[in-house]
Order: C-alpha cells, then structure tokens, then sequence
C-alpha cells in the first residue's frame, strides 16, 4: 500500500513538473511606470474621463510595437477595460462631438491615425445615408397638409441638420489628421492604409453640403 501511494505520488509529480508553464501576466512584462499609466487609462475609462484616457494611452501606443500593444491590451483586459484600439477611438469620437479643440489634444500615432481616419469615415457615412433617407430629403413626399405634418417634417429637418453638423466636425478632424500625416511614412503603409490616409475627405463634406438645411428648404420651395 505503500509503494503504490509513493508511485502515484511520483507520478503526479512529474505531470506536475512537465505541465508547460502558463505565461506570465501582461503585469509582469511592463515596467511600473507602464502599469502605473494604465491603472489611470482604466480608472479614467470607467470615470468617463475621455481626455486623460486620450492623454494616457496615446503616447504608449504611438512608440509601440505589436508585441507591446498586446501586452498592454492584456492588462487593460486584467482591468476589465476595453483594448487600446478601442479606447482611444471612443475617446477621440467623444473629445471631437463635444466640440474639444483637437489641435490641444496629443496627435495619433500612424497605427492610430489610419484606424481612426477609418473610424471616421465609417461614422460620417451612416449620418449621410441616415440623413439621405430622411423624410426631409425625400422628394416624394408631398408637402406637409396640416400643422401636424409640418411639425413632423420641421421635426426631421432639425435632427438631420444636428446630424450633419456633428458629421461636419468628424470630417473636420479627417482632413487634420489626414494632411498631419508623415509623408514620408506612407510608403511604409499598405495600400488600403494609404488609401484610407489620402482619400479626398472633403468629397465627404461635399457630399454633406448637398443635405444641408438650406438646400432642402430651397428644394422644397422650388417645388
């Protein structure tokens, strides 16, 4: 009884001693400093601080690698907090629809800019077709009959103006961060990052302008 007892011990103890080690956690690859600075990422995140998570994170991700962007992702995780990627795109989204002067703020790095040319892009897109599709852009629709049908189409041309303006600030920072942009960094990039940073951001306004209220209520009037 036991020598059988001693070789089950034995035995569990070498599965023991051959189980592959976990790796370590993100905190013990960072430096004090860096867990320092995302101990305050998360605490602001959680607090809706959009700045200091802009002002914290930022500069991190700009002078970082692959490797370190996932170490730093992984101890945000450990916080419960979103990864850089999308933290710094929600506070950026936020800081430029609450009218922040971006120019004050810390200037992406080109892994952030390109994501968030994109972001943005994608953002001012879904307001114009939400606004093209309104019924204050519909020629369609007739003119209002009653005082209830004006209301409802007053209505509709005031959310789409609001819409177009916060629109406007994003197309704003698009060409900001666009012509900020390294030139000598864009080679480096692929073809579609190129083409996100180059794209002419100012059609996107253009395009904007075509819905603003002035030419709907001029349209309206021809009519």
């Amino acid at each position: 009884m036991p020598t059988k007892s001693f070789v089950l011990f034995a035995i569990a103890g070498t599965a023991l001693f051959m189980a592959p080690s976990s790796p370590p956690p993100a905190a013990a690859r960072l430096t004090p400093r860096e867990l320092q600075t995302i101990n305050s990422v998360s605490w602001a995140y959680f607090h809706g601080d959009s700045q200091a998570v802009l002002e914290k994170l930022s500069p991190i991700v700009a002078k970082a690698n692959d490797e370190k962007i996932g170490l730093v992702d992984r101890a945000l995780a450990e916080h419960g907090a979103p990864d850089s990627e999308r933290l710094l795109l929600g506070a950026r989204m936020a800081l430029i629809q609450q009218s922040i002067d971006t120019r004050k703020l810390p200037k992406p790095g080109e892994r952030e800019a390109v994501r968030f040319i994109a972001a943005l892009r994608e953002q001012v897109e879904s307001v114009l077709t939400q606004v093209e599709r309104s019924p204050a852009m519909d020629r369609a629709v007739s003119q209002p009959e009653d005082l209830e049908e004006f209301d409802t189409l007053l209505w509709s041309l005031h959310v789409s103006e609001n819409r177009l303006a916060a629109a406007g600030r994003l197309v704003d920072s698009m060409k900001e961060i666009g012509r900020a942009f390294p030139r000598g960094q864009l080679n480096k990039l692929s073809d579609d990052d190129r083409e996100i940073v180059t794209a002419d951001h100012g059609a996107l306004g253009d395009r904007g302008g075509g819905c603003s209220f002035r030419r709907i209520t001029d349209s309206r009037s021809a009519r």
